[in-house]
């Protein structure tokens, strides 16, 4: 048991280090980062959660030059050129058309001996949440769940959020990459999460399906020296963001 609690403190540690060591980095040294350790980065990125574990995103890794000057034209601003300085970019592109996939969501839940009532019943739940249609059938579908839930709600049903297709597939993207950033960071890696592009130009310039849009661009790499930040950013106080079993009351830290 104290071996188990001395590891416990060990990983806690480590792991408070590691989110400690994360922050947005600006400038890049132009050195390469190594293709074993973003192999090793993505893996642990497939490890993040999503709800059903649908999953329902991509990652487009930039790391050519040729693909890099692509990407500068569809970013804004300072972001032109931190693409091109840093080692790769990774463009993370929600799937608003989850349930055109829901068949190898179901696959991996039986191929993993998961029980095959609740197997059975995936695919309802993935629709539910995710309004995860196609273009053409999802306000159809998003408009009657509105209603059913509405009259559902009046009768004293519990029922979920009606999400938007592209809210719920942000979501869970988002849970991706922050995986990916600290698991960056435990790498001696600096990120860079950008929201300044042009989605237009981005979707042209790679050939991007419309049924993905794409919540943010994360920039990785070697950091200048000069930007490594002497001090931690500020947060708010935490009773200030975290409340103690009543909205409002903050808690004690």
């Amino acid at each position: 048991m104290a071996s188990a609690a001395a590891t416990a403190q060990d990983l806690s540690q480590a792991f408070k280090a590691i989110s400690d060591a994360r922050y947005a980095n600006k400038e890049f040294s132009p050195e390469p980062v190594p293709a074993e350790v973003l192999q090793d980065l993505l893996q642990v990125t497939l490890r993040a959660p999503s709800a059903f574990n649908v999953q329902p995103y991509k990652a487009l890794v930039i790391n050519s030059p040729q693909s890099k000057q692509l990407l500068s034209k569809a970013m804004l601003s300072t972001n032109k050129k931190r693409v091109l300085d840093a080692g790769a970019t990774v463009v993370f592109a929600a799937d608003k058309n989850c349930m055109k996939d829901i068949g190898k969501v179901v696959d991996m839940f039986k191929e993993g001996g998961s029980n095959a009532a609740f197997v059975r019943k995936i695919p309802l739940y993935v629709a539910v949440f995710s309004s995860g249609h196609n273009r053409v059938l999802r306000p159809i579908m998003t408009f009657i769940k509105q209603v059913v839930f509405s009259i559902a709600r009046r009768l004293g049903l519990e029922l979920p959020p009606v999400n938007s297709a592209e809210a719920w597939a942000f979501k869970n993207t988002m849970l991706a990459v922050e995986a990916f950033m600290l698991a960056a960071a435990a790498n001696g890696l600096a990120t860079c999460p950008m929201e300044g592009f042009d989605p237009r130009q981005l979707r042209k310039q790679f050939h991007i399906p419309r049924r993905y849009s794409v919540p943010v661009v994360v920039s990785i790499g070697y950091p200048k020296p000069s930007d490594r930040p002497l001090k931690q950013s500020r947060r708010f106080p935490p009773e200030q963001v975290f409340y103690d079993n009543q909205w409002g009351q903050g808690m004690a830290f």
